[in-house]
């Protein structure tokens, strides 16, 4: 259980970290295109 927990928390961490940096690439792109 224990080992379960901590690879869900480097997960999140993970999709968190790509998820600001998709983010930011997105808002990016947009102003190109806009």
């Amino acid at each position: 259980m224990k080992g379960i927990k901590a690879k869900i928390k480097a997960v999140v961490k993970t999709t968190a970290l790509a998820k600001t940096k998709y983010h930011g690439n997105v808002q990016w792109q947009l102003h190109i295109t806009a």
